[in-house]
C-alpha cells in the first residue's frame, strides 16, 4: 500500500509569491497544508517573508504542533517546504520514487547561520554540503522523533536541524539533488531543460526548486519560473464597466508635447469609465494638455490636473502615486509621457491579463532599450539576463515576470489597496532624484519586490515606443 505524502509548509501571510507556491504545488498534483496563515510571525526579524537574521524556530514549532494532531499513519509521508520561494519540477510519484525511506534534508553550498561548522561538516561531491532546513522529507513517526526537543520560536530552524545532524542524528543530506535544489550560489548551476529545471553539475532535474539568498536567487527563480511547465494562463473575463484613472505624468519639457497628449485620444476604451489626471511643471507642456481638455474634457468620467512649475518630476510622481492609493475605481495606469502607446486597445489587453501589476513591453526604436529589466543587482539597478533580448525582440512572446519596469504600469485595485505608494519616496534625498528620474522607478521597483509582489511585462503584441 503506497504511504500518503502531504506537502507541509509555513506561511503568516498571503503573497504573489505564495499564490505561485500554490499554484506550482498544485499544478504538479501536491496535497498540501499550508500552516500559520494569519498568525503573527514570531520567528525572529523578517522582511515580508525572508528572515534578515538567524530566526526560523516558529516554523519547527508549527510542525510539531501539526504532527501532534495528525490523524493517519506514521508511516505516512511529510514533504516539509518553505513557501515564499519555493516552486516544484516534478510530480509526487516521481520524488517518491527517487526517495530511499530516510531523514533527507536539503543540501546547500554554504554554511548558514554558523559558519564556524563549516569544518564539522563531512566532503560532499559537488559541493552541496551544508544542511539548509527550507526543504526535507521524512515519515511522520521520524519527524515526531527529529522534532522532540525543544526550539523556541525566535532559535534558528536551520541551525536547529544542522547540530542534530552534526551530533549523528539519522539524517541524510540530498548531495546529488536529487530532490533538492537551492540557488544561493548556485545559479549558474542551473539551467531549464524542456520546461524542467536541470542542474548541469549533477546532471539532475531536481524537484524542490528553493531560491534561498537574498535579491539574485529570488530573481532568478522568478525567470526559472517564466519557463517551467505550469498552468496554461487565463485571460481575465472583464464586466466592461471597470473604472480607470489614467494618469499622464510629463517626465520632462518635450518640443511637441501634442503628440503625447494626442495620443490619449485614439485608446478605444471607453472615455466614460476612464478619470484623466495630468502632473505637469513645464508650461510648453500645459499648453498641449490645456487644448486636449478644452477638445476632449467632456468626453471622460472626470479630468484633473496638476500644473506646478516649482516642482520636481519627483515631487510629480511621488504626488502621482499617493494620489493613486485613494482612487476608488479599479485600476490606475501610470503613464509617463515620453512613452507612447500606439496600440489603442491597451487598457483592456492590459486588464485582461488579470495581473496586480502589469506593464507593456514598449521599447525605443534607436537603442536596445526597453521598458523593463531581465535582471538586477542587489540594489537593484540593471543587470544582464539570458532572455533580456528574446523577449524585447519578440522571439520570446508571453506575459513574464521581471524584477524591473518603467514607463507604462497598470495597477490593479488590490495593490491601491496596500501601503504601496505611501512611504515609497519618504526617505530618499529629495534633490538626488528630482536629477536622476531612473531613479524613481527604480525605488517604486525595489519597493514592489521588498513586498514580495509580482510585476509582469506582457510583449504579446505591440504596445507603442518611447523617447530615449
Amino acid at each position: 500500500m503506497k504511504n500518503r505524502l502531504t506537502l507541509v509548509t509555513v506561511a503568516t501571510h498571503k503573497t504573489h509569491e505564495l499564490d505561485r507556491f500554490i499554484e506550482s504545488a498544485k499544478y504538479h498534483g501536491y496535497d498540501y497544508v499550508i500552516l500559520g496563515l494569519g498568525m503573527e510571525w514570531t520567528g525572529g526579524v523578517a522582511d515580508n517573508g525572508r528572515l534578515v537574521f538567524p530566526g526560523g524556530g516558529m516554523k519547527v514549532n508549527l510542525l510539531k504542533d501539526y504532527l501532534s494532531t495528525y490523524e493517519g499513519s506514521n508511516s505516512d509521508v511529510i514533504l516539509f517546504t518553505d513557501s515564499y520561494d519555493v516552486v516544484f519540477n516534478e510530480k509526487p510519484d516521481e520524488l517518491l520514487s527517487r526517495w530511499d525511506g530516510n531523514v533527507l534534508f536539503t543540501a546547500e553550498k554554504t554554511c548558514w547561520p554558523d559558519r564556524d561548522l563549516e569544518e564539522e561538516y563531512p566532503n560532499s561531491p559537488y559541493g552541496y554540503k551544508y544542511l539548509n532546513s527550507g526543504g526535507f522529507i521524512a515519515t511522520v513517526g521520524d519527524l515526531i522523533n527529529l522534532t522532540e526537543t525543544k526550539c523556541m520560536d525566535h532559535d534558528d530552524d536551520q541551525l536547529y536541524y544542522t547540530l542534530k545532524f552534526l551530533n549523528g542524528d539519522k539524517i541524510n543530506l540530498d548531495y546529488n539533488l536529487d530532490i533538492f535544489q537551492t540557488l544561493n550560489q548556485s545559479i549558474d548551476d542551473v539551467e531549464i531543460h524542456n520546461g524542467r529545471v536541470y542542474n548541469k553539475v549533477t546532471k539532475t532535474y531536481p524537484i524542490v526548486i528553493h531560491a534561498n539568498g537574498g535579491v539574485g536567487p529570488r530573481t532568478y527563480l522568478n525567470k526559472l519560473y517564466n519557463d517551467m511547465r505550469q498552468p496554461a494562463p487565463k485571460l481575465k473575463q472583464l464586466n466592461g464597466d471597470e473604472r480607470v484613472c489614467l494618469q499622464m505624468l510629463f517626465d520632462k519639457k518635450h518640443t511637441n508635447p501634442s503628440i503625447m497628449v494626442e495620443s490619449l485620444s485614439y485608446l478605444t476604451y471607453d472615455k466614460r469609465l476612464i478619470d484623466l489626471s495630468f502632473y505637469n511643471n513645464d508650461k510648453e507642456n500645459q499648453w498641449a494638455i490645456e487644448n486636449y481638455i478644452k477638445n476632449n474634457g467632456d468626453k471622460y468620467n472626470s479630468i484633473t490636473q496638476v500644473y506646478d512649475e516649482s516642482k520636481g518630476v519627483y515631487e510629480l510622481r511621488e504626488m502621482s502615486f499617493k494620489e493613486s492609493t485613494g482612487y476608488d475605481g479599479d485600476y490606475v495606469l501610470h503613464n509617463d509621457s515620453s512613452f507612447i502607446i500606439k496600440n489603442k486597445d491597451t487598457i483592456q489587453l492590459l486588464m485582461s491579463e488579470g495581473k496586480d501589476i502589469i506593464s507593456p513591453m514598449i521599447n525605443t526604436e534607436q537603442t536596445f532599450n526597453s521598458n523593463f529589466w531581465g535582471g538586477v543587482s542587489d540594489d537593484g539597478y540593471y543587470l544582464e539576463s539570458y532572455d533580456y533580448h528574446d523577449i524585447r525582440t519578440y522571439n520570446k512572446k508571453g506575459t513574464f515576470v521581471v524584477p524591473f519596469i518603467s514607463g507604462v504600469i497598470m495597477f490593479s485595485k488590490e495593490i491601491l489597496k496596500t501601503d504601496l505608494f505611501s512611504t515609497m519616496f519618504s526617505d530618499l534625498d529629495k534633490e538626488i532624484l528630482n536629477y536622476y528620474d531612473e531613479d524613481h522607478m527604480v525605488v517604486l521597483a525595489n519597493t514592489i519586490r521588498d513586498k514580495n509582489l509580482f510585476m509582469y511585462i506582457t510583449n504579446k503584441r505591440y504596445y507603442g515606443k518611447f523617447f530615449n
